[in-house]
């Protein structure tokens, strides 16, 4: 049986949903987290020592499973990458000689740390980014939903879902959108996930603007099949991606599995083909304008051929299935 190290970010559950699949292919995975998981009071001193402790940390969690551990693999399929140091990861390569080295991006180059020093250690890299693309010649491949965002008829309980990291363009956005729509709290699924210091501040004392509060702002994320089951039971969900980025996030291929509406600021959707089924309002996050019959029309089923092609069973086969 050939043998992968999956080095993944550790977000959510995401990185449990892939490891299945690409067992389901008939490979034998080791996952590994470079950066691994830790407390919110050692995120807290972190900060306060301006990074060092986790960057200690993490380069010796990064030696002892890279470097002293003697185990080969067939494959090193990588996500995003950030978090590997540079050094390490070119030891590791020497010593893995009969390994293939694969990268996906599901982030812009620009956003990802040592990309530049990393690059040369992949013989194959896979992008969600369109300019990545086109810029650097990757191999183009969007995001999935997983088996737990598929739809079977679970009841819209929801007008508007927004959940994901919190930034200040979600919460303006959001702003914007439920004063101008006037929409009714009670009938939205708001839940921002804080990630800095400040945020956790913001989720436990008062401050001026109504989201910046303990009720949308929360410090612990909520379970992925919780997450799952909402999105499946919201009418649509508000995408806001971070900055420029031309990448489809994973909330709007998420969306097509659970038969959501979408909402978002990112015009690069055009480009792909179950846009056309008008399911999907683009905004200008400075300005943005949804028509009113966009809250109260259906969902337009997409053909499953199109909606069968995001699954995670076929990112994962696209990736590592052609490869054995």
């Amino acid at each position: 049986m050939q043998s992968v190290l999956f080095i993944s970010l550790g977000f959510y559950n995401y990185d449990d949903k892939i490891k299945e699949e690409i067992e389901n292919l008939g490979y034998e995975v080791t996952l590994f987290t470079p950066i691994g998981k830790y407390t919110a009071i050692e995120k807290l001193f972190n900060a306060m020592v301006k990074g060092r402790y986790l960057e200690r940390k993490t380069r010796r969690r990064q030696i002892n499973k890279l470097l002293k551990e003697d185990k080969k693999y067939d494959y090193v399929f990588v996500i995003v990458g950030r978090h590997l140091n540079p050094d390490i990861l070119k030891r590791f390569k020497k010593n893995q000689p009969q390994a293939k080295f694969i990268l996906y991006l599901w982030d812009d180059v620009a956003r990802v740390e040592h990309f530049e020093e990393n690059k040369k250690y992949y013989e194959k890299i896979y992008s969600f980014d369109l300019n990545d693309v086109e810029k650097y010649g990757f191999e183009h491949l969007p995001l999935f939903y997983t088996s737990a965002h598929v739809y079977n008829g679970e009841k819209k309980k929801y007008l508007l879902n927004m959940s994901g990291l919190i930034h200040s363009a979600r919460i303006s956005v959001l702003d914007k959108i439920m004063t101008r729509y006037n929409l009714d709290e009670k009938k939205c699924f708001i839940y921002m996930l804080g990630y800095q210091i400040k945020h956790y501040i913001q989720a436990v004392l008062p401050v001026k603007n109504k989201w910046m509060s303990p009720k949308y702002i929360h410090i612990s994320g909520m379970k992925f099949e919780t997450m799952a089951e909402i999105m499946k039971r919201s009418k649509i969900a508000l995408d806001v991606q971070f900055g420029s980025q031309a990448g489809l996030t994973m909330r709007t291929i998420e969306s097509l599995g659970c038969h959501t509406k979408l909402i978002t600021t990112n015009p690069y959707v055009k480009e792909y083909d179950f846009y056309k089924y008008g399911n999907i309002c683009i905004i200008d996050k400075d300005d943005p304008v949804v028509p009113e019959d966009f809250f109260t029309t259906k969902y337009n089923d997409v053909p499953n051929e199109i909606v069968s092609k995001y699954a995670l069973s076929n990112w994962v086969y696209t990736i590592l299935g052609n490869s054995k």
